[in-house]
């Protein structure tokens, strides 16, 4: 239903940028001067491999920025040292993409203290702590309390088991230094920086900064799936959205599988492999024997020599006895009769395998049971009472039997069969079961009746029918209950007002003009016991 509706209200499917959030936290939140505080947080929704801005704020209120990158999980980090007693700030944001917008994080403070009396500090810092080969890296700091030194900058490539020269600087009077490096080979390298005292402040060595070397970023992707959860009764299907990030170019097909699935329980994917950045709808279909429970899928992802997978929970829990088709049941002498089970079937198997199906059954099975228990005790009571209901079903059976033939026909979109086949057999359960009381009360009650009908068919049908077709087609995207289950009802019952509106407006323009006996008679007959009711 969705893919037909979508061309003829294309401004409905426009893909809108979802909003995005990311976090932001400091560690510790009150250092010494020369000490290091860890920046971290996340984008949520997951995306990673996009570039995070951190920008921070001296106690003098001068900003800076520094940039790093998100994991696979969508999290980044930073190593920063203040340089500067007081209270600094900081702030994280990331600018979005194609499909999330970019957000800001709230400003988190921490606190730099003084050092102790005769002693300094060194602070080392990089620009970037991921690089690629060839790239160059800035490694800046400062000597607190400010002095005119040489500083020494070291380099480990073992994990600070031992260290080698990679330079010697002078500081600036203010005690600032800074040296641009380029890595000539991979690998995973630590920096620190140091300088000796003088008569008047200790010496001092930096904490270490990290820095990584690629010889290129590989390209990669990333998975995910949106619910993390559901919930179904067995015997019913659900699906999940499976997104596929490329990150660093990456742009091979991935071959998509689930496993972990529930005993009698199956699933597909459509499509079955994405390429680039993409998504692929994961329907999941139980069994009425698939046993009670929670399971764990795994859905995995496997191309370009990469295998990513994501989970997501199911659990499938009993389902709610089959309601009872009582009045047919009581008619017909048994649930096993052909009549009966194909009413049972027709419930089960068509409409209540869509969504917008069982929406429509929540509020139609309240309705029925509210009388049809004492029905089905009178037909069962009075014979000649069954014969009436007997006959009277028959048309029903029919025109539901032309309804589960436009089902099957359409089934390879459900939604939209389930549509097809309810407003055909509304419109002739109109015809057939209300046309005969309207054309009734018509006949007696005209001029009434003629201003009533044309007030709704003009002012109020027209625009309510399609209001409730958009509000199903936003409960069937949005999946809401409650609305996709108010909108069946009035396409439903405003369906059958229509066809009984038009056939009675049909007879009044051409019944007259054939010279139609019947119709005269009719006519008189009104108007005559209008007449003995005002006398």
């Amino acid at each position: 239903m969705l893919f037909l509706l979508s061309y003829m209200f294309p401004v409905l499917f426009v893909k809108a940028i979802e909003p995005s959030s990311i976090s932001c936290s400091v560690s510790p939140l009150t250092v010494t001067l020369g000490e290091s505080v860890a920046v971290t947080g996340a984008i949520a929704p997951e995306v990673p491999g996009v570039e995070v801005t951190l920008t921070y704020t001296r106690p003098d209120a001068t900003m800076f920025t520094r940039k790093t990158i998100t994991s696979l999980h969508s999290t980044y980090a930073d190593v920063y040292t203040p340089d500067k007693v007081s209270t600094w700030a900081v702030v994280a944001s990331w600018s979005g993409n194609d499909r999330y917008a970019g957000a800001t994080s709230p400003s988190v403070s921490f606190t730099t203290v003084e050092l102790p009396s005769g002693t300094s500090i060194i602070t080392c810092m990089t620009d970037f702590s991921s690089i690629i080969i060839g790239d160059s890296v800035n490694i800046s700091g400062k000597i607190v309390p400010a002095h005119l030194a040489s500083v020494t900058i070291e380099v480990s490539t073992d994990g600070g088991a031992s260290w080698n020269l990679l330079t010697t600087v002078t500081s600036a009077s203010d005690g600032s230094y800074q040296y641009m490096w380029a890595a000539t080979s991979t690998g995973s390298y630590l920096l620190r920086a140091r300088w000796l005292g003088d008569s008047s402040h200790s010496g001092a060595t930096s904490t270490e900064v990290s820095v990584i070397v690629h010889s290129f970023y590989a390209p990669d992707f990333n998975i995910s799936a949106n619910p993390s959860s559901r919930k179904i009764n067995a015997g019913e299907t659900t699906t999940f959205t499976v997104t596929i990030t490329s990150l660093y170019g990456f742009n091979s097909p991935v071959a998509l599988g689930a496993s972990g699935l529930p005993t009698d329980a199956t699933g597909s994917f459509n499509p079955a492999s994405v390429s680039g950045n993409g998504s692929s709808i994961l329907t999941i279909s139980t069994t009425g024997s698939t046993p009670q429970g929670t399971s764990t899928v795994a859905i995995s992802g496997t191309g370009g020599g990469k295998a990513r997978a994501t989970t997501v929970s199911l659990e499938v829990t009993s389902p709610a006895a089959p309601a009872r088709c009582l009045i047919a049941t009581a008619t017909y002498g048994s649930e096993l009769s052909p009549e009966v089970q194909f009413l049972r079937e027709f419930r089960d198997q068509n409409v209540m395998s869509t969504f917008a199906g069982r929406q429509f059954m929540t509020v139609f099975n309240a309705f029925y049971y509210s009388f049809s228990p004492a029905i089905a005790q009178a037909i069962i009571e009075y014979p000649a009472v069954k014969s009436m209901v007997r006959l009277a079903l028959y048309p029903l059976l029919t025109i539901l039997h032309l309804s589960a033939m436009i089902f099957s026909t359409l089934s390879p979109v459900p939604e939209f069969a389930i549509l097809m086949s309810g407003v055909v057999a509304s419109s002739l359960i109109g015809l057939v079961y209300g046309f005969p009381i309207a054309l009734v009360l018509y006949l007696f009650f005209k001029t009434l009746f003629r201003s009533i009908f044309k007030f709704i068919r003009k002012e109020v049908f027209g625009p309510v029918w399609i209001f409730s077709l958009m509000a199903l087609l936003v409960g069937e995207v949005l999946r809401l209950s409650d609305l996709t289950s108010l909108a069946t009802v009035a396409i439903v019952l405003l369906t059958i007002s229509n066809v009984i509106l038009i056939v009675l407006k049909a007879l009044e323009n051409y019944l007259p003009r054939l010279g139609c006996k019947r119709y005269s008679f009719w006519v008189r007959l009104r108007n005559e016991a209008v007449n003995q009711s005002i006398n």
